[in-house]
């Protein structure tokens, strides 16, 4: 967002330098200038799935992520602009949940399902990821042995008893 405002506060300057371009006849130098603009644009591109800007900006990163990696990312979004819960919190709680999902997916036919929504002064998420790996629980909780894993998990479990809400963890079919 704050690249975005800059652009926006430098267009001025940009369309300066393109029309002393075009005035040069310097028309190739013009659309390279105009190519570089619009990939560090795209570059930034926050995709619009609710009307809440903290999930847009996450999903939308995360959703850039898994692009990269082959991995199909599909959410059903449907939050107000502001939840009962802060931003910090919603942005723990997604972040967490869809980096342990895209360290799940191997890449290529690999998914990854988001659906989140608030109903009543309640807050829902649910993601889904294939998972072609065993995982180990342990009162309900999945849980790794790899150093400096298995801490989101945990961020994730806090958030949710501060809010006194429920949460569960479970692999069928080779979905987690």
């Amino acid at each position: 967002q704050r690249k975005t405002r800059a652009y926006r506060h430098d267009l001025r300057h940009h369309l300066q330098y393109l029309a002393g371009c075009i005035e040069e006849g310097q028309t190739e130098r013009a659309q390279a200038y105009i190519s570089g603009i619009c990939a560090e644009i795209e570059a930034q591109k926050v995709q619009w799935y609710c009307e809440n800007d903290t999930a847009n900006l996450i999903l939308s990163a995360f959703a850039q992520r898994a692009s990269r990696d082959g991995i199909s990312l599909n959410a059903a979004v449907t939050l107000p602009p502001f939840l009962l819960i802060s931003d910090s919190d919603l942005c723990v709680l997604l972040s967490n949940a869809l980096e342990n999902a895209l360290h799940a997916c191997k890449g290529a036919d690999d998914s990854i399902e988001v659906q989140t929504y608030e109903k009543n002064g309640k807050f829902f998420l649910q993601v889904v990821n294939d998972c072609r790996e065993a995982v180990r629980f342990e009162d309900g909780i999945p849980v790794t042995d790899r150093p400096g894993h298995g801490i989101g998990v945990s961020s994730i479990c806090a958030i949710v008893e501060r809010y006194g809400g429920l949460y569960s963890f479970s692999v069928k079919e080779g979905k987690f």
